[in-house]
């Protein structure tokens, strides 16, 4: 009889996420397509998934090899982690980053990606007690598109609320008095700046109110047209 078949898609081998059987080797052992957790693809025999032999692109032996002596350090952890959610689908956090299309520079994933990451964050104000945060929310992890900031200012910089239908941030039309209502949130309050009469008046008083108050909020950039 011959060999059972045993069907590897989806499953998980050390870093490596099995994506398609792609066809045999000149033994006859099946070759499938893998993911690993930092974004490249490899092709690995079956007998070398499931003996354990192969647990990575390769990347894994590179870290393992790799003199920066950081890999215990909290920043590896953090460029770990920035990888894992843009890049291995059973990161908790993949469907928010990956799966929306978020990805990381090729900067901060080649061979010497945590290296690039290492100096670019030692030169813009990395500390312990501090995350890495993109500017731009639907932006990639990028060096012109993140910075490290607490978690306070993490939260001035979230995403649109889903019920805002102005494409603006803190910019609401109050259809009952056919004004513009802007607003901001700080220390989880929502802070009252004032209505308008159009929309292009909101976003201008918003966007002035931060800089008059020196506030770490991202502004909204005015594309031109009014609704």
């Amino acid at each position: 009889m011959g060999r059972k078949y045993i069907d590897l898609i989806g499953k998980r081998f050390g870093r490596l996420t099995v994506i398609e059987l792609v066809g045999k080797d000149k033994s006859y052992n099946k070759l499938y397509k893998c993911r690993c957790e930092c974004g490249n693809f490899k092709i690995v025999p079956q007998d070398r998934l499931v003996t354990g032999k192969t647990k990575s692109c390769g990347c894994l032996k590179k870290e393992r090899l790799t003199k920066h002596g950081k890999s215990r350090t909290k920043l590896y952890d953090v460029h770990q982690q920035m990888l894992a959610r843009c890049y291995n689908p059973n990161s908790k956090n993949y469907e928010k980053y990956g799966k929306y299309g978020i990805t990381v520079c090729d900067e901060w994933r080649n061979e010497n990606g945590f290296s690039n990451f290492y100096d670019w964050s030692m030169l813009n104000g990395y500390s312990e007690g501090l995350t890495i945060d993109r500017i731009n929310t639907y932006g990639n992890y990028e060096p012109n598109n993140c910075r490290w900031a607490d978690y306070e200012t993490q939260n001035t910089n979230l995403k649109m609320l889903k019920n805002n239908k102005s494409g603006y941030r803190g910019c609401f039309y109050l259809k009952k008095y056919n004004k513009w209502l802007a607003n901001i949130s700080i220390n989880n309050k929502s802070v009252h700046i004032g209505t308008y009469e159009t929309l292009k008046e909101c976003v201008d008083a918003r966007n002035k109110y931060i800089d008059d108050n020196k506030l770490p909020h991202q502004k909204n950039i005015w594309r031109g047209e009014d609704v």
